[in-house]
């Protein structure tokens, strides 16, 4: 006879899915719950159902409530305790369920897909702040170079899972993280360091080709001469085999040791900020800089509660502010 645990009854299921018993009889014509051939428990004239079977279906009914809250934060390209924050600040609406006899938040998609519509720049900014090119307890960083008796170059990137991978050069054969350490003996070419963050305001940003050679050659010198807490990478696509381009975001920094080839290169893909070129350094520069201004302590709320309601700083809504006044004077003198 089988483990009266691992089967639920006929009034069993029905309290569990919260359905009338007729429902349940019409599951089974249905096919939606197979339960065992002419059982019957204790002598009583009903029918067991897998336990596996009951809360697999349990699952399907609420995952019409919509995404779980690890599903939305995965949507949205933020961390769940952001997505916690936007909940509790009822910015994005949500409902109560049950998740493998758990309580769960679920939200709908499309108040996601509109939340992030109407938030469009802030996310893309809280996404690349995520850093998911680094993984800071391996310390190693996508396309971060790697090196064997073996093989001269092997280049750090993931698959669709997120594991990580080696890119193999020039073969361009692709292994798993474990093959290339373990077979290959791949060793860093050099270390990276985290840091500490720069207090100059802005970044850089300089988008190139992927897989081109003077890319990886670029990617080796921040690597080499930044601090990670000072550089973000923005990817365009989700995965390494789709992806054409790559943005870097780098706070002021000079690079030694760089010839006239590769400096060309960064100032042909420079997309904001500026570049000046020494004959073995380069500089590379934010196109925003410090300004102190003064104000009424009642102008500064008005500034933090727009802040607060549009979700980013104090200093892109004076920002805003004073762009859009020099726009209104520049239309005016035409």
């Amino acid at each position: 006879m089988e483990d009266r645990n691992d089967y639920y009854t006929t009034k069993e299921v029905a309290a569990l899915l919260n359905k009338s018993v007729p429902t349940i009889y019409k599951y089974v014509r249905e096919g939606k719950l197979t339960p065992l051939p002419d059982h019957k428990w204790r002598m009583q004239s009903t029918r067991l159902f897998p336990k596996d079977q009951v809360e697999e279906l349990k699952e399907k009914q609420e995952k019409k409530l919509g995404l779980t809250t690890s599903e939305a934060a995965d949507y949205l390209g933020i961390t769940r305790s952001t997505l916690f924050r936007f909940i509790k600040e009822e910015k994005i609406p949500s409902v109560k369920g049950t998740l493998r006899g758990r309580e769960v938040s679920y939200i709908n998609e499309e108040d996601l897909q509109r939340y992030a519509k109407e938030n469009f720049d802030y996310l893309e900014q809280e996404r690349i702040k995520k850093r998911t090119f680094y993984d800071k307890k391996q310390n190693i960083a996508f396309y971060q170079r790697f090196s064997s008796s073996k093989i001269e170059e092997a280049r750090l990137i993931w698959d669709e899972k997120g594991e990580w991978q080696f890119l193999l050069l020039p073969s361009r054969k692709v292994v798993s993280y474990n093959e290339g350490i373990y077979k290959y003996d791949l060793c860093p070419f050099y270390s990276l360091t985290y840091g500490k963050n720069l207090t100059s305001p802005g970044f850089a940003k300089v988008t190139l080709p992927l897989n081109h050679p003077l890319t990886m050659q670029f990617i080796d010198l921040v690597y080499q001469q930044c601090d990670l807490s000072n550089v973000y990478i923005d990817f365009n696509e989700a995965f390494p085999h789709e992806m054409s381009e790559m943005s870097l975001l780098l706070k002021n920094t000079i690079f030694d040791n760089t010839n006239e080839t590769i400096s060309q290169y960064v100032k042909m893909h420079l997309v904001e900020g500026s570049l000046q070129i020494n004959s073995e350094s380069m500089r590379i520069e934010s196109d925003e800089v410090i300004f102190t201004l003064h104000m009424s302590k009642m102008l500064k709320d008005q500034i933090k509660r727009s802040a607060e309601e549009q979700r980013i700083s104090m200093q892109e809504i004076a920002n805003q502010i004073l762009m859009e006044h020099f726009d209104l004077l520049k239309r005016r003198e035409n």
